[in-house]
């Protein structure tokens, strides 16, 4: 008779849950890699823009001879304060993914916690109801 038919098997549901906490921690851990990897070289890409976008918008404005004018000054400004919002909404996105798999590491850690917990409680449980069980045959026995 297996201790799962008896309803012992504490252990092997102990390890369950922990491979399950592991295999999430690990693919968070991949997952983060990854995010801080594409959002490093999305932001690389969008600076390596931003200097050929400047090269382009001062060469337009200096053809039309608006080199030195408030006009070319605005638009610049505008470019940089595009560039600046994309930038920063990139950056916001890569910290909410990052943010979002910190959560799910807690997760991952408090389900696993929960999970113990109420192996070691109903493990008491057992105990004491065998107990109790093996307290009412002592009359029966000789004690």
């Amino acid at each position: 008779m297996a201790l799962s038919d008896l309803g012992l098997d504490y252990e092997p549901r102990r390890r369950a849950a922990q491979q399950q906490r592991a295999a999430t921690l690990a693919q968070n851990e991949l997952t983060r890699f990854l995010a801080k990897q594409r959002g490093t070289r999305q932001m690389s890409e969008l600076d390596r823009g931003m200097s050929r976008g400047v090269e382009g918008v001062a060469s337009a404005y200096g053809k039309r001879g608006l080199r030195n004018s408030g006009i070319m000054g605005e638009g610049l400004g505008e470019y940089a304060r595009n560039w600046q919002m994309n930038r920063n909404d990139m950056m916001q996105a890569l910290a909410d993914k990052l943010n979002e798999l910190n959560l799910s590491d807690v997760q991952a850690n408090a389900s696993y916690e929960d999970v113990a917990a109420e192996l070691e409680l109903q493990k008491q449980r057992d105990i004491l109801a065998t107990a109790s069980s093996l307290a009412g045959m002592r009359p029966f026995l000789g004690g």
